[in-house]
Protein backbone atom coordinates (compact mmCIF):
# COMPACT_ATOMS: atom_id res chain seq x y z
CA UNK A 1 0.00 0.00 0.00
CA UNK A 2 2.90 2.44 0.88
CA UNK A 3 4.08 1.76 -2.73
CA UNK A 4 0.49 2.71 -4.11
CA UNK A 5 0.72 6.20 -2.60
CA UNK A 6 4.14 7.09 -3.11
CA UNK A 7 2.86 6.15 -7.55
CA UNK A 8 -0.29 7.86 -6.90
CA UNK A 9 1.87 11.05 -4.98
CA UNK A 10 4.10 11.16 -8.10
CA UNK A 11 1.74 11.04 -10.96
CA UNK A 12 -0.18 13.93 -8.87
CA UNK A 13 2.92 15.76 -8.79
CA UNK A 14 3.52 15.28 -12.53
CA UNK A 15 0.01 16.61 -12.79
CA UNK A 16 0.95 19.51 -10.84
CA UNK A 17 3.30 20.92 -13.56
CA UNK A 18 0.93 22.21 -15.54
CA UNK A 19 -0.74 24.36 -12.27
CA UNK A 20 0.75 28.14 -10.78
CA UNK A 21 1.10 30.96 -11.99
CA UNK A 22 2.71 32.17 -15.50
CA UNK A 23 5.31 34.71 -15.47
CA UNK A 24 4.45 36.23 -18.87
CA UNK A 25 4.15 39.65 -19.43
CA UNK A 26 0.53 41.38 -20.35
CA UNK A 27 -0.54 41.16 -23.13
CA UNK A 28 -3.09 43.86 -25.09
CA UNK A 29 -6.55 42.41 -23.64
CA UNK A 30 -7.54 43.11 -27.53
CA UNK A 31 -4.38 41.17 -28.86
CA UNK A 32 -5.34 38.39 -25.86
CA UNK A 33 -8.57 38.00 -26.66
CA UNK A 34 -7.75 36.95 -30.49
CA UNK A 35 -5.17 34.22 -29.39
CA UNK A 36 -7.94 33.26 -27.38
CA UNK A 37 -9.92 32.91 -30.62
CA UNK A 38 -7.60 31.74 -32.79
CA UNK A 39 -7.00 29.00 -30.05
CA UNK A 40 -11.05 28.48 -29.74
CA UNK A 41 -11.12 27.84 -33.58
CA UNK A 42 -7.82 25.41 -34.12
CA UNK A 43 -9.00 23.47 -31.19
CA UNK A 44 -5.73 24.23 -28.65
CA UNK A 45 -8.68 24.81 -26.10
CA UNK A 46 -9.34 21.13 -26.32
CA UNK A 47 -6.08 20.47 -25.15
CA UNK A 48 -6.92 20.57 -21.15
CA UNK A 49 -9.76 17.77 -22.30
CA UNK A 50 -6.71 15.52 -23.78
CA UNK A 51 -4.31 16.30 -21.49
CA UNK A 52 -6.43 15.02 -18.55
CA UNK A 53 -7.64 11.45 -20.95
CA UNK A 54 -4.07 10.71 -21.70
CA UNK A 55 -2.96 12.17 -18.09
CA UNK A 56 -5.60 9.57 -16.84
CA UNK A 57 -4.83 6.95 -18.35
CA UNK A 58 -1.15 7.02 -17.41
CA UNK A 59 -2.18 7.50 -13.64
CA UNK A 60 -4.43 4.36 -14.21
CA UNK A 61 -1.69 2.54 -15.96
CA UNK A 62 0.50 3.79 -13.28
CA UNK A 63 -1.74 2.64 -9.98
CA UNK A 64 -2.59 -1.03 -11.94
CA UNK A 65 1.40 -2.16 -11.86
CA UNK A 66 1.31 -1.18 -8.29
CA UNK A 67 -2.01 -2.83 -7.60
CA UNK A 68 -2.65 -5.40 -10.47
CA UNK A 69 -6.13 -5.85 -8.85
CA UNK A 70 -7.80 -2.38 -9.16
CA UNK A 71 -11.13 -2.46 -10.01
CA UNK A 72 -12.72 -0.93 -12.61
CA UNK A 73 -14.82 1.28 -10.48
CA UNK A 74 -11.05 2.40 -8.93
CA UNK A 75 -10.40 3.15 -12.75
CA UNK A 76 -12.74 5.11 -13.53
CA UNK A 77 -13.14 7.43 -10.19
CA UNK A 78 -8.87 8.18 -10.91
CA UNK A 79 -9.96 8.98 -14.72
CA UNK A 80 -13.23 11.05 -13.33
CA UNK A 81 -10.63 13.04 -10.81
CA UNK A 82 -8.06 13.82 -13.83
CA UNK A 83 -9.85 14.58 -16.35
CA UNK A 84 -12.02 16.90 -14.46
CA UNK A 85 -9.42 18.52 -12.92
CA UNK A 86 -6.93 19.04 -16.36
CA UNK A 87 -10.56 20.14 -17.87
CA UNK A 88 -11.15 23.16 -14.90
CA UNK A 89 -7.36 24.08 -14.53
CA UNK A 90 -6.67 24.70 -18.10
CA UNK A 91 -8.69 27.63 -18.49
CA UNK A 92 -7.82 28.71 -14.83
CA UNK A 93 -6.16 31.69 -13.59
CA UNK A 94 -2.58 30.93 -14.47
CA UNK A 95 -3.36 27.26 -16.11
CA UNK A 96 -1.91 25.86 -19.01
CA UNK A 97 -4.06 28.62 -21.83
CA UNK A 98 -3.05 31.43 -20.03
CA UNK A 99 0.70 29.86 -20.42
CA UNK A 100 0.15 29.36 -23.94
CA UNK A 101 -0.60 32.91 -25.06
CA UNK A 102 2.30 34.38 -24.72
CA UNK A 103 3.61 31.60 -26.98
CA UNK A 104 1.11 32.76 -29.77
CA UNK A 105 2.01 36.53 -29.00
CA UNK A 106 5.67 36.20 -29.37
CA UNK A 107 5.38 33.86 -32.27
CA UNK A 108 2.57 36.54 -34.53
CA UNK A 109 1.65 39.98 -34.73
CA UNK A 110 -1.76 41.05 -33.97
CA UNK A 111 -2.70 41.33 -37.49
CA UNK A 112 -1.25 37.72 -38.42
CA UNK A 113 -3.56 36.51 -35.35
CA UNK A 114 -6.83 38.25 -36.92
CA UNK A 115 -5.52 36.74 -40.61
CA UNK A 116 -5.48 32.97 -38.60
CA UNK A 117 -8.54 33.79 -37.25
CA UNK A 118 -9.89 34.33 -40.86
CA UNK A 119 -8.38 31.74 -42.53
CA UNK A 120 -9.35 28.85 -39.33
CA UNK A 121 -12.86 30.17 -39.58
CA UNK A 122 -13.30 29.83 -43.24
CA UNK A 123 -14.27 25.91 -44.62
CA UNK A 124 -10.95 25.85 -46.14
CA UNK A 125 -9.71 26.21 -42.72
CA UNK A 126 -11.98 23.75 -41.43
CA UNK A 127 -11.58 21.53 -43.65
CA UNK A 128 -7.35 22.01 -43.07
CA UNK A 129 -7.88 21.26 -39.21
CA UNK A 130 -10.18 17.92 -39.85
CA UNK A 131 -7.71 16.59 -42.67
CA UNK A 132 -4.42 17.36 -41.28
CA UNK A 133 -4.59 14.86 -38.67
CA UNK A 134 -4.95 12.38 -41.18
CA UNK A 135 -2.08 13.89 -43.66
CA UNK A 136 -0.14 13.92 -41.12
CA UNK A 137 -0.13 10.09 -39.87
CA UNK A 138 -0.18 8.97 -43.62
CA UNK A 139 2.94 11.16 -44.07
CA UNK A 140 4.79 9.93 -41.19
CA UNK A 141 3.99 6.30 -41.82
CA UNK A 142 5.15 6.81 -45.70
CA UNK A 143 8.76 8.54 -44.39
CA UNK A 144 8.79 5.25 -41.92
CA UNK A 145 8.61 2.68 -45.35
CA UNK A 146 10.66 5.02 -47.45
CA UNK A 147 13.74 5.46 -44.59
CA UNK A 148 13.03 1.57 -44.02
CA UNK A 149 13.88 1.11 -48.29
CA UNK A 150 17.00 3.84 -47.65
CA UNK A 151 18.08 2.10 -44.86
CA UNK A 152 20.12 -1.27 -46.28
CA UNK A 153 21.69 1.12 -48.46
CA UNK A 154 22.82 3.66 -45.91
CA UNK A 155 24.06 0.91 -43.58
CA UNK A 156 26.25 -0.65 -45.74
CA UNK A 157 27.84 2.98 -47.06
CA UNK A 158 28.27 3.45 -43.52
CA UNK A 159 29.91 0.10 -43.00
CA UNK A 160 32.35 0.92 -45.89
CA UNK A 161 32.80 4.01 -44.54
CA UNK A 162 33.25 2.89 -40.68
CA UNK A 163 35.78 0.28 -41.99
CA UNK A 164 37.99 2.62 -44.51
CA UNK A 165 38.66 5.37 -41.65
CA UNK A 166 39.61 2.72 -39.09
CA UNK A 167 36.86 2.93 -36.85
CA UNK A 168 36.05 -0.28 -36.89
CA UNK A 169 37.27 -3.57 -38.29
Amino acid sequence: MPRLIAIVTMCVCALAVTRGTAAAQALDPAFEQDVVKLMDAIGVNQFGDQLGTVGARQMVDAVRKAKPDLSQRGADIITEIVKSRFSREYGSPGGLRDRVLPIYAKAFTHDEIRALIAFYTSDLGKKTLSAMPAVAQQTVQLAQQWGNELAPEIQSEVQRRLKAEGIVP
